[in-house]
């Protein structure tokens, strides 16, 4: 069985997880329960904005997505890996 969401709740939903994406970053930097450095991992914000706007404009057209599709596995790629090289590395954390 296929499930569609729709048009609508599309939009705000890839919204809201984007914003939960980059927010939980700054509210665990903000708690101090990331070092201030994990900043990094919020620079792919720019792609998922974009592949937003592509959403926004092209939700009722499927065929239309192929943009956003890649600038959202550009952005979750960059984001996660950014964010686990943070958490790896030593960088800003007390030895």
């Amino acid at each position: 069985m296929v499930v569609r969401l729709g048009v609508e709740p599309a939009r705000w939903g890839y919204a809201l997880i984007t914003l939960l994406a980059y927010g939980w970053p700054l509210l665990m930097i903000a708690l101090g329960r990331l070092p201030a450095l994990a900043l990094v991992a919020l620079l792919p914000v720019v792609a998922s904005i974009a592949a937003a706007r592509v959403l926004w404009a092209n939700a009722a057209r499927p065929e239309q997505l192929a943009p956003a599709l890649k600038l959202t596995i550009l952005s979750a790629s960059a984001h996660g890996l950014l964010l686990a090289i943070v958490l790896v590395l030593p960088w800003g954390h007390p030895i």
